[in-house]
């Protein structure tokens, strides 16, 4: 990178740095980074503080700043800061804060892992990652196989000379409807993968295959059951990793052989978050909440089998993506969080949301149950059976309120289209609560990678800031998507 010249980046700040969001132009991406960093500092701890590693993707924002963020860059005692990507574009957006490791040691002390590739390889990009190699000059991605075309496509390395990327073999829960990628645990596929890496490892300058990795579609829901049912998930997932790491050190005959094992989904690891992160109760309380007891017994299976395997010689991480942000999904899969006084509150994930979607009131409908905003799906993200509204209205710049409100105290909600906009509709409410046109307003998306795919550019405020919380304070330039 050339730090010398004028950066998209800084042309966006010099131009919008210190405006107001009233004064930027809609619709927007607005990102409250006081609440992005508390997030991303919180997971961090907590995920060790239950005893697991932590790998952040970056694939829901896709920014060098929020990369830093998330790997926890004001947080000691880590003792391997690690991310993974879900495409090639990613690895490429990272290149520039690796050159400039080279002459900033604070950033340098942060990239201390590897760099997991975290789809199964495409054949088609391996010359992208033999340039990526070559560029660099050091391999630091890790890819995820789970067939044999996918290993001899690696021999490209071979040929230019390189040694290949460390390896993780994907595995399957093998159920039906849920299938992300991987082989059986104990299967045939999985013990020929192990006998052809470890032959190929044999000619490596160094150990080659780093472990295994598993990452299942929860079944969406939009019931109190939705945390539960994730939590269950990646106590099966941790199971089936361990599975596979004790098989294959018995096909090669290395009984102590270390391995790592990545499991996770984003509802569990919000749920997990929040239950203990801030002031919350530890793994003892659930503040007489007898649904929470019930995701505590989960939770400490969970801890029971993470101290076995770290027993075992086995390493444990957990990964997950939009968790610094959250959008309707993610709220709509962990809404029931734990309060700080033990109750079963919404208060601890709505908390959480960082990002918006900026936009204006373009029409309302004479009764004034019914809004046009100038917002469409390419911006908001698309509903389905399960989350059937495009987003749900904040509270920013709404008459006698403040923050962002839950789906229980706001009906305001994008429920439909006209002419390509979203329609916000209200539903028992006040009828004092009226919108009017030309109101700006901040809309909670269905989807955050939407928000970011359709704008580009995330406009940066600070809710830390009292008095300035509108105040554009930076502007984030996302990097292309594949």
């Amino acid at each position: 990178m050339d730090f010398d010249s004028i950066t998209p980046k800084e042309k966006l700040c010099a131009q919008f740095v210190g405006k107001s969001l009233h004064e930027i132009p809609t619709p927007a991406a607005i990102i409250d980074v006081a609440i992005a960093r508390k997030t991303c500092d919180e997971m961090v701890r907590v995920a060790h503080k239950l005893g697991f590693e932590f790998r952040p993707d970056v694939g829901c924002h896709k920014t060098t700043e929020l990369t830093l963020l998330q790997m926890g860059r004001d947080i000691g005692n880590i003792p391997e800061k690690t991310l993974a990507v879900s495409t090639i574009a990613e690895l490429e957006g990272l290149l520039p804060l690796f050159k400039a490791s080279e002459r900033d040691q604070p950033i340098a002390d942060l990239i201390t892992g590897q760099i997991l590739y975290g789809v199964p390889l495409r054949v088609s990009e391996v010359p992208r990652l033999v340039a990526l190699y070559k560029e660099l000059g050091i391999s630091i991605f890790n890819v995820i196989v789970d067939n044999k075309q996918q290993l001899l496509s690696l021999h490209e390395f071979t040929a230019a000379g390189l040694p290949w990327p460390k390896l993780f073999i994907g595995i399957d829960m093998g159920e039906r409807w849920r299938y992300s990628g991987g082989v059986g645990a104990r299967s045939d596929e999985l013990k020929d993968l192990v006998n052809y890496i470890i032959s190929v490892e044999e000619k490596q300058p160094e150990a080659l295959f780093r472990g295994f990795y598993c990452r299942t579609v929860q079944d969406p829901r939009s019931d109190d059951k939705a945390e539960t049912e994730a939590l269950k998930l990646l106590h099966k997932e941790i199971f089936y990793v361990a599975e596979a790491a004790k098989f294959t050190r018995d096909v090669i005959s290395k009984p102590k052989r270390s391995f790592i094992l990545s499991v996770g989904n984003t509802p569990a690891a919000n749920h997990i978050r929040t239950t203990f992160g801030g002031g919350n109760p530890a793994l003892t309380s659930s503040g007489g909440n007898p649904a929470l007891t019930s995701d505590l017994v989960l939770i400490h299976g969970i801890h029971g089998i993470l101290n076995t395997a770290k027993g075992e010689g086995l390493r444990v991480e957990l990964h997950a993506d939009a968790y610094p942000f959250l959008d309707v999904r993610q709220i709509w899969a962990c809404a029931r969080a734990l309060g700080d006084d033990g109750k079963d509150k919404n208060t601890a994930i709505f908390s959480s949301i960082a990002l918006t979607t900026l936009t204006e009131v373009t029409s309302v409908r004479p009764d004034g149950r019914s809004a046009i905003i100038a917002a469409n799906p390419t911006i908001l993200g698309f509903p389905d059976q399960y989350w059937e509204c495009y987003g749900y209205l904040s509270w920013w710049n709404m008459p006698g309120r403040k923050g962002v409100a839950s789906p229980d105290g706001n009906r305001w909600q994008v429920n439909h289209l006209a002419g390509g906009d979203g329609v916000l509709e209200q539903y028992d409410v006040d009828d004092a609560e009226k919108l009017v046109v030309g109101q700006r307003v901040r809309i909670v998306p269905n989807q955050v990678s939407a928000v970011g795919q359709g704008l580009g550019r995330y406009f940066i405020v600070d809710s830390d800031r009292k008095g300035k919380e509108d105040e554009v304070i930076d502007v984030w330039v996302r990097w292309k998507d594949y």
